[in-house]
């Protein structure tokens, strides 16, 4: 069973006081098409929750019955987008979407929480930060995949490529398979890196065939060797940064899967999806 069974998809809506229709952003689409892609790949439970931010002078009454609406639209637009995909929980209520957002990453049951952010990616938002009572650090309970800035929701281009940084932690072990999952069912290109906290040339030659047999041993327990586009192996001593503007020369990554701590270290924006954990 993949590590990313239970899914739960943030849509963001609006709605008009005055006509009390439902608007859905052009993108919505898109976001429904990727969340029935990946349930398909993980073979999990899916469920969608609708956010929009509360109207002014309108009573609980109101409220109650544009979330209702609300849920009838986002079932009417899911079966019509995904007809053949199964049944899907859904929710709708009003609130802040960032502080849905953040709340959800921090405290979900969840395993992957899809989020639809497709202009300008905001990482701290998402990543961990000193409380401001001093309780300590705050820690997302699930991985969270930001929606990039692609058109097509297949991550589409000729093949796609998927960047997975692999800094040799336990948890990033859980989600190399996860990379070659994904990879296999879009038939993408997988290029695996490997970042270090010092440069490569100064590691022993003891510690280089160390770090050598361990990948190894990472990427054998997966189905790694049946991609039919090959891999490529970059050690990375300065952060995520570098891994981009490398590969902005080459291809844009169709998606990138990291570590929240060195997708931190990266660029403010990105137009790439992103995979991101603690």
């Amino acid at each position: 069973m993949s590590v990313l069974h239970r899914l739960l998809v943030g849509v963001e809506f609006a709605v008009d006081p005055v006509a009390g229709a439902i608007h859905w952003p052009a993108r919505t689409e898109d976001l429904l098409r990727l969340a029935s892609e990946l349930r398909q790949v993980v073979r999990g439970e899916l469920a969608l929750a609708a956010i929009a931010p509360p109207p002014t002078n309108c009573d609980c009454g109101q409220i109650d019955s544009w979330s209702a609406s609300a849920e009838a639209s986002l079932q009417s637009l899911w079966q019509s987008v995904a007809p053949n995909s199964g049944p899907v929980e859904i929710g709708a209520w009003f609130g802040d979407p960032d502080q849905e957002w953040r709340a959800s990453a921090h405290e979900s049951e969840m395993d992957l929480l899809i989020v639809p952010r497709v202009v300008t990616l905001h990482f701290d938002t998402l990543t961990p930060s000193p409380s401001p009572r001093g309780r300590g650090e705050l820690h997302p309970t699930c991985a969270v995949w930001v929606l990039g800035s692609e058109s097509n929701h297949e991550l589409a281009s000729g093949p796609p490529l998927i960047a997975v940084c692999d800094d040799l932690s336990p948890q990033a072990e859980r989600y190399l398979p996860v990379a070659v999952e994904l990879a296999l069912a879009w038939g993408a290109r997988l290029l695996v890196v490997h970042p270090l906290d010092r440069p490569a040339d100064t590691l022993s030659e003891q510690k280089n065939d160390e770090i050598r047999r361990e990948i190894f041993v990472r990427l054998s327990h997966s189905d790694f060797r049946s991609l039919a586009h090959g891999s490529q192996f970059r050690y990375l001593d300065n952060g995520l940064t570098p891994l981009l503007d490398g590969t902005l020369v080459e291809q844009v990554p169709n998606l990138v899967i990291a570590p929240a701590s060195l997708i931190a270290s990266g660029p403010a924006t990105m137009t790439s999806h992103c995979l991101i954990w603690e």
